[in-house]
């Protein structure tokens, strides 16, 4: 059996996201998910007065999972916080 290579990353977004998101700012996600090749899990959203936004989230990549910031007013405030283990992170649950 032949198994599909997929060399790009995903990007989920729970749905009361999904609402409100902005297109433009998930496709910058979707990008640097492609270019690193691990799939994002947004769960949270603030929007600024301004209308961009800062996306709360999981990245995963083989067996890590990093807690991951996505802010589009104050990149530079971007940070990945802890990293897990995919089995200590099932142990969360």
């Amino acid at each position: 059996m032949i198994n599909k290579i997929n060399f790009c990353g995903n990007v989920y977004q729970s749905s009361s996201v999904q609402r409100i998101s902005n297109p433009k700012e998930i496709a910058q996600i979707q990008q640097k998910a492609d270019e690193c090749g691990y799939d994002v899990f947004i769960y949270d959203q603030d929007k600024y007065y301004d209308g961009s936004s800062c996306y709360y989230g999981f990245t995963i990549k083989r067996d890590t999972v990093w807690n991951e910031v996505f802010d589009f007013k104050y990149p530079e405030h971007e940070s990945m916080g802890g990293y897990y283990d995919v089995k200590n992170f099932e142990k969360l649950f």
